[in-house]
């Protein structure tokens, strides 16, 4: 279920990644595993029947398994820790970063990073984005929801999303810290942004 490696945004472009076939040396790649020192906490379930849902609400909510809490999602074997970001910053503090071209050049398919809200919550339960990209949040399912986003140099959103609906968010502006995106009338549902101004970023898998 879980990968143990994290890529930074270096390996969007395969030609440059940091192996013995690549001939543009000034370029390279990161790789490494976010490990928990310690014993692996306990899995915690949602307690869905507790929350004063809708039969038919609950019904969709339940159709897929139980739902687990993400505050940690940690591979019991390998003790990797999923959905940790990891970024570069210069070396200098008024330094900047200067991207690879082929990083800044974002195919159409690329603009828009997709979040979807499944029985689960959202899926991926963290994103980020670079310069020229944006969010699609979609609601495929029966269920309505309610799309809320809290920044602090972004304004905050907070949009009702009917079953079948999309809400397309662009123009984030760059933020230190991450962003909130949650669906208050669900609880659960919880996911964290992070809009970066530059492209070298990952999230462990």
């Amino acid at each position: 279920m879980f990968l143990s490696q994290a890529s930074l945004a270096f390996a969007h472009e395969p030609r440059i990644q940091g192996d013995a076939n690549n001939n543009d040396k000034a370029w390279g790649a990161i790789k490494g595993r976010i490990v928990l020192d310690g014993e692996v906490p306990p899995v915690k379930e949602v307690e869905l029947d507790s929350l004063g849902l809708m039969p038919k609400d609950l019904e969709w909510f339940k159709s897929m398994g139980p739902v687990l809490n993400q505050e940690w999602v940690i591979d019991p074997k390998t003790k990797c820790i999923h959905w940790v970001y990891v970024w570069l910053v210069p070396a200098e503090k008024a330094g900047e970063l200067n991207p690879h071209p082929s990083l800044l050049d974002l195919q159409e398919e690329k603009k828009l990073v997709v979040v979807d809200q499944e029985p689960s919550g959202y899926v991926p339960h963290a994103a980020g984005i670079q310069p020229g990209q944006g969010l699609l949040m979609r609601n495929q399912g029966p269920v309505g929801h309610v799309f809320n986003l809290v920044g602090f140099k972004n304004d905050p959103i907070n949009r009702a999303m009917a079953a079948g609906s999309e809400i397309k968010v662009e123009s984030l502006k760059p933020e230190n810290t991450p962003i909130q995106i949650t669906c208050p009338p669900h609880p659960w549902e919880r996911m964290w942004l992070r809009s970066f101004d530059h492209p070298y970023f990952a999230i462990s898998d």
